[in-house]
């Protein structure tokens, strides 16, 4: 899944990532005495993804929607936003 980020001038950000691996003493279930290498459980938390920055998407052009939800209106909310050259264009809610 890709993280975006809308600046308050209207440019489009995308969020890249490294991974990085995660020994087993760190994580949730590799350590337990009920669970073994075979175990699907084994792997779980076996990598954690770390933020390294934003690009400028300026090659951006079309629409996607974004789904956001909001806890004071207990439902989610979508939005149809429009790019050209990375700029903000149209921003619409569809529900």
């Amino acid at each position: 899944m890709t993280t975006f980020r809308i600046t308050a001038d209207g440019r489009l950000l995308e969020a890249e990532w490294h991974y990085e691996d995660v020994p087993p003493e760190d994580r949730p279930y590799a350590n337990r005495d009920d669970v073994d290498e075979g175990d699907f459980r084994y792997m779980a938390g076996c990598r954690k993804r770390i933020h390294d920055g934003w690009n400028e998407r300026d090659d951006y052009h079309g629409r996607f929607e974004i789904t956001r939800s909001f806890e004071e209106l207990d439902s989610l909310v979508t939005y149809q936003v429009t790019f050209t050259h990375g700029r903000l264009e149209g921003f619409e809610r569809l529900r």
